[in-house]
């Protein structure tokens, strides 16, 4: 065969390979009111190189706009060729952190999917085959939040209802994390439903000694960066995310003073960037976590995972 038949031969082969790989376009609708709804088919070839890569497959939909009702929310049904667990990103127009997908049960009430992680193009979540997802806009009016270091991650975590406000319009970023309130954070994010204990933090704080994360005393104490670190140690241990060594503390001038009961936990959080310094050469391990310090190691630890 003569190299030109051989490199048309390739070019066709490479083509039909990467059609393949390609998801069908998507049949969508829009109704009088303007919401969308749209079916998208990702071959099985799609679905398992992403499952495999650990990357998002990107839908083939025009961007959507996420509304800050739920009933007017654009409405996808991802059919993945019988591949679960599959990551998918969905391209949205107002795209930001406070974007989250709400997965549509049969019976149509709906489950906010904690783990749906901004991108570049919309937001990126895992479906399981023939899921039906909602995109929706769940940021919360936080006034104090404005122009705040951490207004993103308060977006993040405040959208995805793992924090509550402190006021109507208020999250106060700087005040002071109490160990309870931790609990009930990571509890939230494992869907754990918190409501109705004795005092609010109850059942977080159980889930949390059930699972070995703390002895839940002294709850409603201010947690310390020490505590914290080592509390997110022991739930990266629990969801078996755990990789990586540590980082040395030696840049820090106070890190004698981390505990010898955190040391690990803390090297591991400096190391995956979870926890940064106070200041280039201080890393303040037994100061006072704040509420935003709080939001935005949750942020970087879902980014992570």
């Amino acid at each position: 065969m003569r190299n030109g038949a051989k490199r048309f031969l390739s070019l066709i082969t490479a083509l039909t390979a990467a059609c393949a790989l390609m998801a069908a376009p998507a049949a969508a609708a829009t109704d009088a009111s303007g919401q969308v709804t749209a079916t998208v088919r990702l071959p099985a070839k799609a679905a398992n190189g992403a499952t495999g890569s650990g990357s998002a497959a990107l839908l083939p939909l025009k961007s959507l706009y996420a509304p800050q009702d739920i009933g007017k929310a654009p409405t996808v049904t991802v059919n993945t060729s019988g591949v679960n667990g599959v990551r998918v990103e969905v391209p949205v127009v107002n795209k930001g952190p406070g974007i989250v997908a709400v997965l549509v049960r049969a019976d149509g009430t709906g489950r906010l999917i904690k783990n749906t992680l901004p991108t570049q193009e919309g937001i990126a979540v895992r479906v399981n085959s023939g899921d039906t997802i909602r995109i929706l806009d769940n940021r919360k009016p936080f006034e104090d939040i404005v122009e705040h270091w951490a207004a993103d991650a308060v977006d993040f975590v405040s959208s995805r209802e793992l924090f509550n406000g402190t006021g109507p319009n208020a999250f106060s970023p700087d005040a002071a994390m109490t160990r309870g309130m931790l609990m009930t954070v990571l509890a939230r994010y494992e869907d754990v439903d918190t409501e109705g204990g004795g005092p609010w933090y109850e059942k977080g704080a159980a889930w949390a000694v059930d699972k070995g994360l703390s002895d839940g005393t002294r709850l409603d104490d201010n947690i310390t960066r020490e505590q914290l670190a080592t509390i997110m140690y022991r739930y990266a241990i629990l969801k078996g995310g755990l990789s990586g060594g540590g980082a040395s503390l030696s840049g820090f001038a106070d890190a004698d003073r981390v505990s010898g009961w955190a040391a690990d936990a803390m090297s591991w959080a400096v190391g995956a960037g979870l926890i940064k310094g106070t200041t280039p050469t201080r890393l303040d391990p037994q100061g006072s976590a704040t509420r935003a310090q709080v939001a935005a190691i949750i942020t970087r630890y879902a980014e992570l995972a």
